[in-house]
């Protein structure tokens, strides 16, 4: 899973805490908030890495430009790292419609059905507040690790 970062994560959880049903901790709005917000991230277009990283056993390490390398390092059981250019960025977007809906069902499907058959309303409040989640995360730089 991605790793976010904490102060955009506590954020993002904190605007979506008081639409949980009544009883949810503060920790199950974290798990919901990292869950839809990765799974935002994780279809982005990613970056090509420039470069690989080859770990020896003992600890020592190689870097390559050439891929074909690389996957000769993984087929010999080497722990291997793409580098790429620059620390992906930060990607702000505006979030859509389409967007909040399929990260409220990848967070929670049991919240999604729920929230949808309790009526328009509290559906459009928990949209509401997913989207505030996803762009105060989605404004903070992420890292991949």
């Amino acid at each position: 899973m991605t790793h976010l970062d904490p102060k955009a994560l506590e954020a993002a959880a904190a605007l979506l805490f008081p639409y949980l049903p009544i009883g949810a901790s503060i920790e199950r709005s974290m798990q919901i908030s990292e869950a839809a917000i990765s799974a935002y991230l994780a279809a982005l277009p990613q970056a090509e890495p420039v470069a690989w990283e080859g770990i020896m056993p003992e600890g020592n390490s190689d870097i390559t430009r050439k891929k074909t390398k690389a996957d000769m390092w993984v087929s010999k059981g080497l722990v291997v790292r793409p580098l790429f250019a620059s620390p992906t960025p930060a990607v702000i977007r505006e979030v859509t419609e389409e967007m909040v809906e399929r990260a409220i069902q990848a967070a929670d499907p049991d919240f999604y059905a729920a929230a949808k058959e309790s009526g328009p309303l509290t559906y459009q409040r928990a949209a509401d507040s997913m989207r505030r989640a996803l762009t105060a995360a989605l404004s903070q730089p992420h890292s991949e690790k």
